[in-house]
């Protein structure tokens, strides 16, 4: 016995796949690239720590674009850690979707900021 099936696969790219950062100020502007290596347009559901922050951003055919988020309260002197994933949104009759993250590492160093322009959290 013979099974055929037939899959549309959205194909795409992210990139980059680490990032370590250092924020002086407790937040963080991050980018990646997102491409669609489709010969159609392409839409895709964005994703911070397992969360979907923005649904169907459209990717031309065979191009790309950067997006970027600002990781706002990060926690000082640990490292933090977040996830940035695109997820092809499948089109009608597709049954897989891609997804690709961006493990993202950042640190905070609050009190050696703090140490170096004079200034602290008492008042």
């Amino acid at each position: 016995m013979v099974f055929l099936f037939s899959m549309a696969v959205s194909a795409h790219s992210q990139s980059p796949t680490k990032l370590k950062e250092i924020s002086l100020t407790g937040h963080q502007l991050i980018s990646v690239k997102i491409g669609n290596e489709e010969k159609k347009a392409a839409y895709f559901d964005i994703e911070l720590d397992d969360y979907i922050i923005k649904e169907n951003l459209k990717i031309g055919a065979q191009n790309s674009r950067v997006y970027s988020i600002v990781i706002r309260d990060i926690e000082p002197s640990v490292i933090n850690h977040h996830k940035l994933c695109s997820i092809s949104v499948p089109e009608k009759g597709a049954l897989l979707r891609t997804r690709i993250c961006t493990k993202i590492k950042l640190l905070y160093p609050k009190n050696k900021i703090q140490t170096l322009t004079g200034e602290t959290d008492e008042r």
